[in-house]
């Protein structure tokens, strides 16, 4: 069971299923699983009999529908070729030509009155007296933020929901190494590691009771403000190591980002993700 369990874990490509399957490239690698299938069961049925072809055939396209799954693509280099379509191609399958950036909350895209804006995140930071006016965490906060972080469940949609006044039923999910946050079918939030996460749903607990006027803060505001926390450590709160920042690149199935990121030179766990402009 263990065996069996651990060879579908290394065939599966969770940055090209789930939450992050292309279904336009689904689609079109079912087609060719389809034609493949169909294929040797003409040949089977022609060269030996109806019921080798039927085997034969049903055998391609179970494997086929298979790699489908647990990969997200049949025929190799699919993504790869995928993204060096030109952005009109990709928007006529109603598909962007860049991946989102993993930058924390940030709240449904129809919310209007949201609150009152936060202005700089920086400020708010200050004001709780969280950060002095270098940027520089408080050791005290820096203590009590890890400790909450030890304790805090990085698939907790309820806490998520209650911290940054997001809509009722906030579900948050595993996607590739990062994590999501969707309500009502809607994405609002995203994070590059569940250490991220945990470290913004931690924040948004002490913040609560040190940041002035939080309660009137919109969610996206909420997630900016602990993104900028985020920002502003310099080592990694699950193993203590030195955090790096600097220019990477990220992709998804159908295109790349160039990003500003900030990486855990120990573990190697990514804490902040950052658009470059």
């Amino acid at each position: 069971m263990s065996e069996s369990g651990g060879l579908l874990s290394r065939l599966r490509r969770p940055e090209y299923t789930g939450a992050n399957r292309c279904w336009p490239c689904t689609a079109a690698n079912l087609a060719v699983a389809a034609l493949g299938a169909g294929s040797v069961y003409l040949w089977g049925t022609v060269l030996v009999s109806a019921a080798v072809g039927a085997a034969a055939g049903g055998a391609v396209a179970a494997c086929s529908l298979a790699m489908v799954w647990l990969r997200g693509y049949l025929l190799p280099g699919t993504p790869t070729l995928s993204r060096s379509l030109p952005p009109a191609v990709l928007g006529a399958f109603g598909k962007e030509a860049t991946p989102s950036v993993a930058r924390g909350v940030t709240g449904p895209a129809a919310e209007t009155d949201g609150g009152r804006d936060c202005g700089d995140p920086a400020a708010v930071l200050r004001r709780a007296g969280v950060v002095g006016e270098d940027g520089a965490l408080s050791g005290e906060f820096q203590a009590d933020w890890d400790a909450r972080i030890g304790i805090t469940d990085p698939a907790d949609g309820t806490a998520l929901a209650d911290r940054f006044d997001l809509p009722v039923g906030t579900a948050l999910g595993e996607v590739g190494r990062g994590v999501v946050a969707r309500a009502d079918g809607e994405r609002v939030g995203a994070w590059p590691s569940a250490l991220a996460a945990r470290a913004d749903l931690a924040s948004a607990t002490l913040l609560a009771d040190r940041a002035p006027d939080w309660d009137a803060l919109a969610p996206a505001d909420r997630g900016r403000v602990c993104t900028e926390l985020r920002a502003e450590r310099e080592t990694c709160p699950d193993c203590g190591g030195a955090l790096s920042t600097g220019s990477t690149t990220v992709r998804s199935c159908c295109g790349h980002r160039d990003v500003v990121a900030t990486d855990c030179v120990d573990c190697g766990v990514r804490l902040v993700e950052r658009d470059a402009d």
